[in-house]
């Protein structure tokens, strides 16, 4: 079984993480902040994941956000469901 947060049902790519992925090659690192604040979950996620690849200081600043004030997230890897926070999503992508 495939188990990557980029694939959906059928292990082919979700088609929201490729929508991101072409918003991701023009918006700014500023717009991709204001997105992890401020978007949709999925939005949220991939933004602060793209922040931390292009080594943008603030994605601390978005890590301390959602340590303090968390956001449950319900998503689906694959064929699992689960929940976690925001902290829990973003500590998976640095280790």
């Amino acid at each position: 079984m495939l188990n990557h947060p980029m694939l959906g049902w059928g292990g082919e790519e979700s088609k929201i993480y490729n929508y991101f992925k072409k918003l991701s090659e023009t918006a700014s690192n500023d717009e991709l902040y204001f997105f992890a604040r401020h978007g949709s979950n999925s939005l949220r996620i991939y933004s602060s994941e793209e922040l931390l690849r292009r080594n943008d200081k603030r994605f601390l600043n978005i890590y301390k956000f959602y340590s303090e004030d968390p956001l449950f997230i319900t998503y689906h890897m694959g064929c699992n469901g689960s929940r976690k926070d925001m902290t829990q999503l973003l500590k998976n992508e640095i280790f």
